[in-house]
């Protein structure tokens, strides 16, 4: 069964553009790990009914076991410590994961 990981990111709004663009360009970096068969990312454009919510990312996976490797891959954990962590606001990760 095919896994979907969904992340939704509250960025910081005081972030400067430089942070902002490496944090976009390195989110979708991921799409290089082992087992992603499709990423999307990106801003959302109707902010009334994001609760807070600036940015959504999603990954199809084939299985459980492709989302723990993704989970653990040390791109992936570096990207979350150097790139991730640094942009988004302290509650501002919210993560689930579903199978079709």
């Amino acid at each position: 069964m095919t896994v979907t990981h969904i992340v939704l990111f509250k960025v910081k709004p005081d972030i400067p553009p430089q942070q902002l663009a490496e944090f976009d360009t390195q989110v979708r970096s991921l799409k290089q790990v082992p087992g992603v068969q499709k990423l999307s990312f990106g801003p959302t454009f109707k902010t009334d009914r994001a609760r807070g919510y600036t940015h959504a990312l999603v990954v199809e996976l084939p299985n459980q076991q492709a989302l723990n490797d993704y989970a653990a891959n040390e791109h992936h954990v570096t990207v979350i410590k150097n790139h991730i962590r640094p942009a988004v606001m302290e509650d501002g990760i919210l993560a689930m994961d579903i199978e079709q």
